[in-house]
C-alpha cells in the first residue's frame, strides 16, 4: 500500500505500470489467508473452482495411490517403518514409474555423480535401507535413473544377493499384490452378476 501511494505521488505515470505488481503485494496475504481455509478449500472444490486438472479428472496412473495398504501389508512390521514409502517406490511399476515421471519434470537434479549413486543402491541393496542415511536415501531418490536402476535391480537381483529385508518386503509386496488381483476379481465377478 505504502508502494501505491509513493508511486502515486512521485510517478504517477509509472503506476499503470507497476499496478500489475502492487496489487499482487496488496492481496497476496489475505488470499493466502483465504485459500488456506479448509472451509474456503471445501467451498472452492466443490464448485471446481481453483483447481489443477488432476484434481478434476485424475489420470488412471495415479488412481489408488492414496489408498490404504492391503490388509495383508497393513499389519507388518514393514508398512510400520519409515521405508515403507520406499518399499512401495522401489517395488511398485506404478509408483516407480510416476516418480521417475515427476522427476524428470522438474528442474531438480541430484549433485551425486553416477559413482556415488551406484555405490547407495547397492549398499541399499545390501545392507538394507538402516544401513543409510536420510541424506543418501534423498540423493538416490532425487535421481530418476538411479531411481530406475534401483527397481530393475531389486526385481532383477539373485535373492542371496539382497538384504533379507528386501526379501521380507518383496514377499510382502507379492503376496498383497495376489490378495488385490483376488478382490478385484471377485467384485469384477458381482458385477457382472448383477448385470
Amino acid at each position: 500500500i505504502a508502494g501505491t501511494v509513493v508511486a502515486q505521488i512521485y510517478t504517477p505515470g509509472l503506476l499503470a505500470w507497476l499496478s500489475p505488481v502492487l496489487i499482487g503485494l496488496v492481496f497476496c496475504i489475505p488470499l493466502v489467508m483465504l485459500t488456506s481455509s479448509e472451509r474456503v478449500g471445501d467451498w472452492l472444490r466443490r464448485r471446481r473452482l481453483l483447481m489443477i486438472p488432476e484434481e478434476i479428472d485424475t489420470p488412471d496412473i495415479l488412481l489408488g495411490l492414496d489408498d490404504s495398504p492391503p490388509a495383508l501389508i497393513r499389519p507388518n512390521v514393514l508398512a510400520e517403518s519409515a521405508h515403507f514409502g520406499l518399499i512401495q517406490l522401489a517395488l511398485s511399476p506404478q509408483m516407480n514409474s510416476v516418480h521417475i515421471a515427476i522427476l524428470r519434470r522438474s528442474k531438480v537434479r541430484t549433485r551425486h555423480k553416477d559413482e556415488a549413486l551406484a555405490a547407495i543402491r547397492k549398499q541399499l541393496l545390501t545392507d538394507g535401507p538402516d544401513s543409510l542415511t536420510q541424506r543418501e536415501i534423498r540423493a538416490l531418490l532425487w535421481d530418476a535413473d538411479a531411481v530406475a536402476r534401483l527397481h530393475s535391480e531389486i526385481w532383477s537381483s539373485p535373492e542371496d544377493q539382497l538384504n533379507p529385508w528386501w526379501r521380507l518386503a518383496m514377499r510382502y509386496y507379492n503376496e498383497a499384490g495376489t490378495v488385490v488381483a483376488r478382490e478385484s476379481q471377485q467384485s469384477s465377478d458381482t458385477t457382472l452378476q448383477v448385470m
